[in-house]
């Protein structure tokens, strides 16, 4: 009898802690490494930008059609003044076998920066479980939107969206 008290109280917590957890909004993890470039690169949550992550893979067909439309949202928003209005982006490469050659080419020569996610310290809980996957982060750090396959009139309406915001 006492046993089954205590499993249910257990259960009782685990159900009570995993509804904090879901109700908690998503933030923007600092990140700090090295472009597939070579180019230091850090994205830090106080900063107040709107930050786009898209995560992706060189085998990954739906995540190559992509790329395009990412490309074209940064051009955009990067040749209006210079500034990106307070935009960063960066594709994360889930390839764990790849070399950095391997997944720039495959990033179809794209202007924003390429990282391999094993040269991070995302936890692995913040990857997505199924590719392709873009997240819009808010100026406050929180997610925005957050897309499987892009549709570009959707995408960009909600990039213009969290960048007048």
């Amino acid at each position: 009898m006492k046993r089954g008290a205590l499993v249910l109280a257990l259960a009782l917590a685990a159900l009570g802690g995993a509804a904090t957890a879901q109700a908690a909004p998503d933030r923007l993890p600092p990140l700090a490494t090295t472009t597939l470039d070579g180019t230091p690169f850090a994205i830090n949550p106080a900063a107040h930008d709107v930050v786009v992550v898209h995560f992706w893979a060189t085998w990954c067909a739906p995540c190559r059609h992509d790329m395009p439309i990412l490309d074209a949202a940064w051009q955009r928003y990067h040749t209006q003044g210079g500034s990106g209005q307070g935009l960063r982006m960066v594709g994360i490469a889930l390839d764990t076998a790849a070399s950095r050659s391997r997944i720039l080419a495959a990033g179809m020569g794209v202007h924003f920066p390429l990282i391999r996610a094993t040269d991070t310290h995302v936890r692995p809980r913040d990857l997505p479980t199924a590719l392709p996957e873009t997240r819009i982060y808010g100026r406050d750090g929180t997610i925005v939107a957050r897309f499987g396959p892009l549709d570009a009139a959707r995408f960009d309406q909600a990039l213009a969206k969290a960048l007048a915001g």
